[in-house]
């Protein structure tokens, strides 16, 4: 799929002409129509997960559908593939009763 010619289109205006309208662009990525709606009058899909999506759907690039983010950082966790059956399992919690005020990281804490 090629990017359009036309700059004056959105990155969402091209991904709903591309799934062939709304409704059909939300059930391709697992959203509502009304979602899609808000997408397109706001011009920027605001929630990154799915930018991943909708480019998956229809090759748009998640960079014309949210210039704002940062996507050298986020490619690297949201278009990994089969991402849904990672293990969260090094995800960082505080400690269970808070931080020690001794401990290593309670310093660093405080540092920053």
């Amino acid at each position: 799929m090629s990017e359009p010619t036309n700059p004056t289109t959105t990155g969402i205006d091209d991904a709903i002409s591309r799934a062939g309208s709304q409704k059909a662009l939300a059930a391709l990525i697992g959203s509502t129509q009304q979602m899609v709606s808000y997408w397109k009058r706001s011009g920027v899909v605001t929630d990154a997960s799915m930018c991943a999506a909708i480019e998956s759907a229809t090759g748009v690039a998640c960079e014309r559908l949210n210039p704002n983010e940062n996507w050298a950082s986020l490619r690297s966790v949201l278009c990994v593939p089969n991402r849904e059956g990672l293990d969260a399992s090094d995800d960082v919690q505080p400690p269970v009763g808070g931080i020690n005020k001794g401990s290593k990281l309670a310093a660093v804490a405080r540092a920053s």
